[in-house]
């Protein structure tokens, strides 16, 4: 009877340890995936360069579609 006790407890033990090891490698799947989203993301976005190469783009592209209302308010001499 003891022995038979004592195998019910190890084996008790064992799902046990066996159920923590399961849920550890889930949340390692989990951050895993959740790293390899947010690199994605990252790589997703523009550098730096690259955001002030397109805004400096929208500025000259605005420039040259807009008017140049200082030579119509007469700012500009006309030489």
């Amino acid at each position: 009877p003891a022995l038979a006790a004592e195998v019910v407890r190890l084996r008790a033990d064992n799902a046990e340890w066996e159920a923590a090891r399961d849920a550890y490698y889930a949340s390692e799947q989990r951050l895993a995936r959740e790293a390899e989203r947010m690199r994605a993301e990252l790589a997703a976005r523009p550098t730096r360069a690259e955001a002030y190469r397109q805004v400096a783009d929208e500025l000259a592209l605005m420039q040259s579609v807009e008017p140049d209302h200082r030579h119509a308010a007469g700012l500009y001499s006309a030489e």
